[in-house]
């Protein structure tokens, strides 16, 4: 293995190569399936608008749109289910039982919860913060907008495996 490979690497490439390949072979099912009638949804417009210069061309961007409109989903839960699989060999993570949050793990004593997103524009400090409150409502830790100090110290204290799910 070269030495620009990253350590967690040995651990992390099994799972990222069964995901790369889950995904090749769902796109190539996804083309194979594909009949005209699934491309005329999109926005006819919009494609004349972009002055196709001719039918290959055409064909060539509606089925890219055809594509793109699930691949990205796809793709992010494939990579969820990487990061998960890793966090889980590497830190004992495990996927998140509360809305919003989808893997969570324990590193020392901090807890860790993490929301896996494919773009730096996740959220704005309005959704940071519902996320959070809903794990503390989650975990019992706050109720009727109260914050129960020393319910949240022992469930940030507790063992993982002996916390709420």
């Amino acid at each position: 293995m070269p030495s620009s490979y990253p350590d967690w690497w040995p651990i992390a490439e099994p799972d990222i190569h069964a995901a790369v390949s889950e995904f090749a072979t769902w796109m190539q099912d996804k083309v194979a399936a594909i009949k005209p009638r699934d491309l005329i949804v999109k926005n006819p417009y919009l494609f004349r608008a972009r002055a196709p210069k001719d039918a290959e061309q055409l064909a060539s961007r509606l089925i890219d749109a055809f594509l793109s409109s699930s691949e990205e989903t796809r793709f992010g839960d494939i990579l969820e289910r990487v990061a998960i699989a890793i966090c889980q060999k590497a830190k004992g993570g495990q996927k998140s039982s509360t809305n919003g949050i989808d893997l969570e793990y324990v590193d020392g004593h901090i807890r860790n919860i993490v929301q896996i997103k494919s773009s730096t524009n996740w959220g704005n400090k309005n959704e940071a913060r519902s996320r959070v409150v809903a794990y503390l409502r989650r975990s019992g830790a706050a109720s009727n907008g109260r914050i129960d100090w020393d319910k949240l110290f022992d469930i940030i204290m507790m063992p993982t495996r002996e916390r709420p799910k």
